[in-house]
Protein backbone atom coordinates (compact mmCIF):
# COMPACT_ATOMS: atom_id res chain seq x y z
CA UNK A 1 0.00 0.00 0.00
CA UNK A 2 1.20 3.46 -0.78
CA UNK A 3 0.84 6.48 1.52
CA UNK A 4 -2.31 7.80 -0.15
CA UNK A 5 -4.11 4.49 0.23
CA UNK A 6 -3.14 4.28 3.88
CA UNK A 7 -4.28 7.86 4.42
CA UNK A 8 -7.64 7.14 2.77
CA UNK A 9 -8.10 4.07 4.95
CA UNK A 10 -7.31 6.04 8.11
CA UNK A 11 -9.76 8.78 7.15
CA UNK A 12 -12.48 6.18 6.53
CA UNK A 13 -11.88 4.56 9.91
CA UNK A 14 -11.87 7.97 11.65
CA UNK A 15 -15.21 8.87 10.04
CA UNK A 16 -16.76 5.60 11.20
CA UNK A 17 -15.55 6.18 14.75
CA UNK A 18 -16.76 9.78 14.77
CA UNK A 19 -20.18 8.76 13.48
CA UNK A 20 -20.64 6.02 16.08
CA UNK A 21 -18.97 7.81 19.00
CA UNK A 22 -22.14 9.45 20.30
CA UNK A 23 -24.65 6.71 19.42
CA UNK A 24 -24.52 5.19 22.90
CA UNK A 25 -24.94 8.59 24.57
CA UNK A 26 -27.71 10.02 22.39
CA UNK A 27 -29.96 7.16 21.29
CA UNK A 28 -32.74 8.23 18.96
CA UNK A 29 -35.95 9.31 20.60
CA UNK A 30 -34.64 9.40 24.16
CA UNK A 31 -35.16 12.44 26.33
CA UNK A 32 -32.08 13.40 28.36
CA UNK A 33 -31.07 16.18 30.70
CA UNK A 34 -28.09 17.08 32.83
CA UNK A 35 -27.55 19.75 35.43
CA UNK A 36 -24.66 22.02 36.34
CA UNK A 37 -24.12 24.52 39.14
CA UNK A 38 -22.12 27.73 39.28
CA UNK A 39 -21.82 28.36 35.55
CA UNK A 40 -21.10 32.03 34.91
CA UNK A 41 -23.65 34.19 36.72
CA UNK A 42 -26.25 31.41 36.78
CA UNK A 43 -26.49 29.35 39.97
CA UNK A 44 -28.22 26.38 38.32
CA UNK A 45 -28.22 25.25 34.68
CA UNK A 46 -30.25 22.47 33.05
CA UNK A 47 -29.36 21.24 29.56
CA UNK A 48 -32.05 19.02 28.09
CA UNK A 49 -32.64 17.20 24.79
CA UNK A 50 -36.16 16.28 23.68
CA UNK A 51 -35.07 13.28 21.58
CA UNK A 52 -35.96 14.97 18.29
CA UNK A 53 -34.10 18.26 17.79
CA UNK A 54 -30.78 18.01 15.98
CA UNK A 55 -28.12 20.26 14.51
CA UNK A 56 -27.39 20.25 10.77
CA UNK A 57 -24.71 17.58 11.30
CA UNK A 58 -27.18 15.27 13.05
CA UNK A 59 -25.88 15.75 16.60
CA UNK A 60 -28.32 16.28 19.45
CA UNK A 61 -29.51 19.85 20.11
CA UNK A 62 -29.75 20.72 23.77
CA UNK A 63 -32.05 23.40 25.15
CA UNK A 64 -30.81 25.38 28.15
CA UNK A 65 -32.66 26.65 31.21
CA UNK A 66 -31.00 28.97 33.76
CA UNK A 67 -32.11 29.39 37.36
CA UNK A 68 -31.07 31.48 40.34
CA UNK A 69 -33.61 29.94 42.71
CA UNK A 70 -33.09 26.37 43.97
CA UNK A 71 -36.81 25.64 44.44
CA UNK A 72 -37.69 26.72 40.89
CA UNK A 73 -34.74 24.67 39.61
CA UNK A 74 -35.91 21.57 41.52
CA UNK A 75 -39.49 22.03 40.26
CA UNK A 76 -38.25 22.27 36.66
CA UNK A 77 -36.17 19.09 37.00
CA UNK A 78 -39.13 17.29 38.58
CA UNK A 79 -41.36 18.40 35.67
CA UNK A 80 -38.79 17.14 33.16
CA UNK A 81 -38.76 13.75 34.86
CA UNK A 82 -42.58 13.62 34.76
CA UNK A 83 -42.36 14.28 30.99
CA UNK A 84 -40.11 11.22 30.59
CA UNK A 85 -36.65 12.80 30.66
CA UNK A 86 -33.81 10.76 32.19
CA UNK A 87 -30.72 12.20 33.83
CA UNK A 88 -27.63 11.71 31.72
Amino acid sequence: MNRQAVARELVAVARELAASKWDHIYPDGRKWYHTMTGVGKAKYVVNFHNGVSTHKDGSAFYDVALFSNKRVFARFVRDLEKQGYKEE
